[in-house]
């Protein structure tokens, strides 16, 4: 038997949240010119080392991407930050699904009320597709953004659950 295995990488799309955090990670490294104007050098010291804090623990965390890895029926989900750090999110094997569908779709309708996890851009457009699976005896809506090649995997691996409709 041969393996079948498909990567893609989806980029989170930056939010209205995204570019207030980055408009006030910019004003807190150029306060330090005021404050040395009005307060002296210790002020900087802090407000610079508050700027470098900012960066690290809040900046550095909003370029996110998605990496999905299909080998077969076994979808795995990281997530990199900053294009540099990887976690793993999550495993999933898809032939404990009970659903694939996208997520506009009508079969989507007895599943509205569980709360899904975003693993998809962001953009809200039919290439973004809930899986809906049970583990550890929860049903869980997972959001992923689909490229043409892996819904092909996904309905060639999966014909009763994968639906393009």
């Amino acid at each position: 038997m041969t393996d079948s295995f498909y990567e893609l990488l989806v980029t989170r799309q930056k939010s209205g949240k995204d570019r207030l955090i980055f408009i006030l990670s910019i004003g807190i490294v150029f306060l330090p010119i005021l404050f040395f104007i009005i307060l002296g050098p210790f002020t900087v010291l802090v407000v610079v080392a508050l700027g470098a804090l900012s960066y690290f623990f809040v900046w550095s965390k909003r370029n996110v991407e998605y990496e999905y890895s299909l080998l077969n029926h076994d979808l795995e989900i990281d997530i990199i930050y900053n294009q540099a750090k990887r976690k793993k999110l999550t495993s999933l094997d898809l032939t404990q699904a009970e659903l694939i569908a996208p997520l506009t779709s009508h079969r989507m309708d007895s599943y509205r009320r569980i709360s899904a996890t975003d693993y998809s851009s962001g953009q809200k457009n039919d290439d973004v597709f809930a899986i809906v699976i049970s583990q550890n005896q929860q049903v869980q809506c997972i959001l992923v953004e689909l490229d043409e090649s892996m819904k092909n995997h996904f309905a060639s691996f999966l014909p009763r659950t994968f639906f393009k409709d």
